[in-house]
């Protein structure tokens, strides 16, 4: 597919020696497409592959930017993986694990996984912000994090 191919050819200048600016770029570029194009992802039989694909070209640019010192692609990149989440569990294309949920698919419980590595406390930052924190709320929609 198209995003495969673009997550493809983002992921080489994300961990070389690219510009920071250019790969500050990259972060709007992938999460344009993405969104842009969402509604015939979702449609696709891979789309958990996909996701993941953009979830972790997100990570290894917030990575980038810790590792290179630069405040601001860190925040660019933290900021718009907190918006693709965020649409996503709003339109019910993602949602938060729980321990007693058995149905919900693998690539759910990959993506609040994913990000716990390399974002500690992100998931449950992230789920309180979008739903309150009401101890109802909190215990009911935590991502499951071991």
């Amino acid at each position: 597919s198209v995003l495969e191919k673009l997550v493809s050819v983002l992921t080489g200048p994300v961990t070389s020696q690219t510009p920071l600016k250019v790969v500050r770029e990259a972060v709007t570029l992938v999460s344009k497409f993405f969104l842009q194009n969402l509604q015939t992802l979702q449609r696709h039989d891979c789309f958990g592959q996909l996701w993941l694909m953009v979830l972790r070209l997100m990570l290894q640019f917030i990575k980038r930017g810790s590792d290179d010192h630069d405040a601001e692609l860190e925040e660019v990149a933290t900021e718009t993986l907190r918006n693709l989440l965020g649409v996503l569990v709003s339109t019910n294309i993602l949602g938060f694990v729980s321990k007693s949920a058995d149905s919900t698919p693998v690539w759910w419980q990959m993506t609040w996984d994913c990000i716990e590595v390399f974002i500690p406390g992100f998931g449950e930052d992230f789920s309180k912000s979008l739903l309150g924190s009401s101890p109802a709320a909190e215990a009911s929609a935590m991502p499951d994090v071991p």
